[in-house]
């Protein structure tokens, strides 16, 4: 099996890698990704937020290897 996590390749690309009843699997949403976030059909998985300040915090909860969804760093403040 291969898997492309970043979805930087393709099965034209690793066809090579991929054995006779192997499979692959790609984390890319296709062409059409936009359409899926902007209809509200695709919701990401949000583990934890940290505001910039507390980035070496987020660094060290990535490294631990725990996380069950994307780690978000809000750069702008949040509105109060």
């Amino acid at each position: 099996m291969v898997f492309d996590a970043v979805g930087k390749s393709s099965l034209l690309r690793c066809r090579r890698l991929v054995r006779h009843r192997g499979s692959y699997l790609w984390s890319d949403l296709g062409p059409m990704w936009q359409n899926l976030f902007f209809s509200g059909a695709f919701r990401p998985l949000i583990d934890r937020r940290y505001p910039l300040e507390q980035i070496v915090e987020a660094y060290r909860y990535l490294e631990t290897g725990r996380r069950i969804g994307s780690v978000v760093i809000d750069v702008v403040p949040a509105s109060s």
